[in-house]
């Protein structure tokens, strides 16, 4: 009995010992990950994983779409009251800028209620939004609007883009660039044809501003979230 005895506690060793390997690497492979993490953030405000992953829950794929952008078919409309339950609209396809006096909210939504923007307009918030719009979104104004409306819009090749959805190639020429925000919190995500999202954050304030390098390709596109603006800087 007493050498059966020491073999259950040899045995028992062992696992402990197994145990301890296996929870030291998977706390080793968790640090891994976190340090990742923070270096992305450190090195260039780039936001991943988790918080990613909310930034871009249940954003509307209409956002690969391009509109036509010589406007044939844009017409502008001018809403002289907006209701206080809300008051939503429909625009044939084309480049529109949203806009509205005083503020409120604008949320732009696709047939299954996926959001492709969502922002305030007007005081406190962003001056405008721009994107392309077609017959399949729905444009929703709220809040206190006095007055509000959308605008179709030139498009020009620029190196500061406001609020909105841009696309590389179009809107602004593929480069290396250092960009920075004009005020405020927000975001800049890069949706790349293959998938893939990159999401950088834009801070400006007291304490100092965010500077991230990203290589731009013909072809993605660019969310702005948040921030009036972003200015692209090349290298």
């Amino acid at each position: 009995m007493k050498n059966i005895t020491i073999k259950k506690r040899e045995n028992m060793t062992i696992f402990l010992l197994l145990a301890s390997v296996w929870l030291l690497a998977g706390c080793h492979n968790v640090q891994e990950v976190q340090t990742e993490k923070v270096l992305s953030y450190q090195e260039s405000y780039e936001i991943t994983g988790e918080e990613k992953e909310e930034l871009i829950r249940n954003l509307s794929p209409t956002i690969l779409d391009t509109s036509d952008r010589n406007n044939s078919e844009a017409e502008e409309i001018v809403i002289e009251t907006v209701e206080q339950e809300g008051t939503e609209v429909t625009v044939p396809s084309g480049r529109y800028q949203i806009w509205g006096s005083d503020t409120g909210l604008v949320v732009i939504s696709d047939d299954n209620d996926q959001v492709l923007l969502r922002e305030i307009v007007g005081y406190g918030g962003v001056p405008s939004i721009t994107a392309d719009l077609s017959e399949k979104h729905t444009i929703h104004f709220y809040g206190g609007f006095d007055q509000a409306g959308l605008t179709p819009v030139p498009t020009l090749m620029n190196t500061e883009l406001t609020t909105g959805v841009w696309e590389v190639g179009i809107d602004i020429k593929a480069d290396n660039y250092l960009i920075s925000g004009s005020s405020g919190l927000g975001y800049l995500e890069v949706f790349n044809p293959d998938g893939k999202v990159d999401v950088y954050e834009i801070v400006v304030g007291g304490f100092g501003s965010s500077k991230s390098n990203v290589h731009l390709e013909d072809g993605q596109k660019l969310r702005i979230t948040g921030v009036p603006s972003i200015l692209f800087n090349r290298e």
